[in-house]
Formats: C-alpha cells, structure tokens, sequence
C-alpha cells in the first residue's frame, strides 16, 4: 500500500479545515426565550453583545418610533430622532432592542 502523497494530504487538510469553518458558523442560534428574556432596561449595547452577539443595526430616520416607546416629541418639535434599533434574527426569530442614549429603552420579540 503505497503512502499518499504530499498533494492528496494537502488536499484533505484543506477540505477538513473548511468543513470545520463551515460547522463553526452553523453553531447554536442565541436568539432565544432565555436570551431575550436576560435582556433587561438599562443595559448597554455592549451588554446586549455579550447576550446576544453581534446584531444589525436598522437605519430609517425612526419616524413614529419615538412616541411609540414614550418619548415626548411636543408638538413644535422638529421631527425627533427614535431610539436605535438593533436586530438579532434566526429564522423566522428575531429580537429587536431599541437604545436611547446607549441603554436599553425598549425591546420586542417574534416568533420565540
């Protein structure tokens, strides 16, 4: 029985390496119950990361949002800035955490 060669190991150290990065990304989902529910008023962003990982942040000019989660606009206001809204999303999950000033104001949950 002949050794392989040096091209054939190189071949499958590769396909391995690969394969292992691909399952690496395919690991366990955190957008879950326990996840959102750890969430809490008042944390930071960075907090949240910890949690949750990296999430998206939406870009819009939050029209209507800010009334939504009870921040006073007034009526003379120039349209106002809504929170920042961050996304986790799995699936048909997904976690939205909605930031003032770099805390946690709000959050809302699909399909958990």
């Amino acid at each position: 029985m002949a050794p392989f060669s040096r091209d054939m190991r190189w071949t499958g150290m590769s396909m391995l390496l690969m394969l292992c990065m691909l399952l690496s990304g395919c690991g366990k989902s955190k957008v879950t119950r326990t996840n959102y529910d750890s969430i809490q008023i008042g944390m930071t962003l960075e907090q949240v990361q910890e949690i949750l990982g990296s999430g998206k942040k939406v870009e819009g000019d939050g029209a209507g949002v800010a009334a939504q989660y009870g921040v006073d606009v007034g009526i003379a206001a120039p349209r106002a800035k809504g929170p920042d809204e961050y996304v986790w999303e799995s699936g048909e999950k997904k976690i939205s955490v909605f930031f003032t000033s770099g805390k946690v104001v709000n959050k809302s949950e699909k399909g958990l």
